[in-house]
């Protein structure tokens, strides 16, 4: 859609916002601007649990991603969104982030089955702006292909 230049800027903001789901480019910046979707993928929370059998159930202590995350995947750190991890402050200016993570008591009590978090979070320009109303426990945001008794070291 073209502006002319006497837009303003709330009439910009409020076209962004009444496309921000299906994506638009701002007439302002020219940046790319959508709403996203996420939900929690099993995976992720696979290495919420080997972080969490890691840490012995410990909140705070920090843990580099190479020693509990499947590299190959780029959604735990997606996780924070939730609250369920915190990343280590990255003090190293040549490196995007410190590569450290430690589970936050939130997190701890969804691995534990203690609480549910939304299902959904809704994310734009790496904010979580809201969270869905529907809830989702540890097991089932595993999903079929992870056993959570298995991971967490039960016998069945």
């Amino acid at each position: 859609m073209k502006f002319p230049l006497t837009s303003t800027l709330e009439e910009i903001k409020e076209y962004l916002k009444e496309n921000w789901l299906k994506g638009s480019s701002c007439p302002a910046c020219g940046q790319h601007v959508q709403l996203y979707k996420l939900k929690i993928s099993g995976q992720a929370v696979r290495d919420l649990i080997r972080l969490y059998k890691l840490s012995e159930g410990q909140v705070n202590e920090y843990h580099h991603i190479n020693d509990f995350g499947n590299l190959a995947s780029r959604s735990f750190s997606k996780l924070a969104h939730w609250g369920l991890i915190e990343d280590e402050p990255n003090e190293d200016e040549a490196k995007r982030t410190s590569g450290m993570w430690a589970m936050t008591e939130k997190g701890r009590r969804f691995v534990a089955k203690e609480l549910e978090v939304p299902k959904y979070a809704y994310i734009y320009n790496s904010q979580c702006k809201t969270v869905s109303p529907e809830t989702v426990g540890v097991e089932e945001a595993l999903g079929h292909k992870f056993n959570y008794k298995e991971l967490m070291g039960f016998s069945s």
